[in-house]
């Protein structure tokens, strides 16, 4: 009985460890905004041009990462991107 509780907790241990090894992390992540003008109007169905950066330590930080995307709103000026 003892072997056999034995032989149950290692092979448990080797399948979640052995999951564990297999994880991966994304590729990109979703980001879903309303486009608006200087005046705070929705933009709807307009084509639009997005840079996005991420910066670092603080807002005027050296950019670390960049790019840009181009995309179209729908009628309520949302758009989606995957960065």
């Amino acid at each position: 009985m003892k072997k056999l509780t034995l032989t149950f907790t290692v092979a448990a241990f080797l399948t979640l460890g052995a999951l564990g090894t297999f994880a991966q992390s994304p590729q990109a992540f979703k980001y879903q905004a309303i486009a608006r003008d200087n005046t705070g109007n929705v933009l709807p169905n307009q084509k639009i041009g997005l840079k996005i950066s991420i910066l670092q330590t603080i807002p005027a930080g050296t950019v670390v990462y960049s790019e840009t995307h181009a995309d179209t709103t729908n009628q309520f000026g949302l758009f989606s991107l995957e960065i």
